[in-house]
């Protein structure tokens, strides 16, 4: 088991944009916790302001939760997104309710304590252009399963099926052969073990796993990728505001 890293502080408001839009992509349960109380009451990201810095939270399904939540108006945020343990002290400006639905809006935090619980920084992948993904399990051409990439990190992958496999995968799983073609042409070759397997309700398979046998050069270069997609998820989330 990787151990989690320290935890750290973010101000920077695009930093913290990003992590919170991962929250809303996702679909991620939020727990809000307030001061006069000892429960935790889920919620979920509805929206991310960078421009205007705020963020919008689902109403709280309880009657009473949500009437102390406007009578006390501050809460401490807990959250987990794609390995990152992320809180904050929040405060609501103000509640409102249409025909689309009942949010909370809240400014966004000074500051933000986030640690990873990963061993690496896993980025999702949402460019528009799919990156394949082959799993062999033995020499043979024959063997080769292709997916598509979902996530990726120096340790290991995210991969997406779209169709049920003729021969299940299952956690343990191991594949001499992992070949990723990058953006910009880079090959990535190693093994693959399989730790997690997810059916989804479309039928498709995700798969996570940890690379096995990989090189200090490609993992500078899945570093770089990483890097990049971050980068790529901000400019979009600047254009978008």
């Amino acid at each position: 088991m990787p151990t989690p890293s320290p935890a750290e502080l973010l101000k920077d408001p695009a930093s913290i944009a990003q992590i919170l839009t991962r929250l809303q992509i996702n679909r991620n349960l939020v727990a809000l916790s307030l001061p006069k109380g000892n429960g935790r009451y889920l919620s979920t990201v509805i929206e991310v302001n960078l421009e205007q810095r705020f963020l919008l939270l689902d109403e709280l399904s309880s009657a009473a939760a949500h009437r102390r939540m406007l009578s006390e108006k501050r809460f401490h945020f807990q959250a987990t997104v794609d390995g990152i343990k992320i809180d904050f002290n929040g405060a609501i400006d103000y509640f409102s309710k249409d025909n689309v639905g009942a949010f909370y809006r809240v400014p966004f935090p000074t500051k933000m304590q986030y640690m990873q619980q990963r061993a690496h920084y896993r980025a999702r992948i949402t460019i528009a252009d799919p990156i394949s993904v082959a799993l062999s399990r033995s020499e043979l051409a024959s063997s080769k399963i292709e997916g598509g990439l979902h996530d990726i990190s120096v340790g290991g992958l995210g991969v997406h099926f779209k169709k049920q496999l003729e021969k299940p995968i299952k956690s343990g799983d191991f594949f001499p052969g992992c070949m990723i073609t990058l953006l910009n042409a880079t090959t990535i070759a190693c093994s693959f073990e399989a730790r997690f397997v997810k059916p989804e309700k479309d039928k498709s398979l995700r798969v996570g796993g940890r690379f096995v046998d990989i090189d200090t050069i490609q993992q500078r270069h899945i570093e770089r990728f990483v890097a990049e997609m971050d980068r790529e998820f901000l400019r979009r989330l600047a254009r978008n505001r």
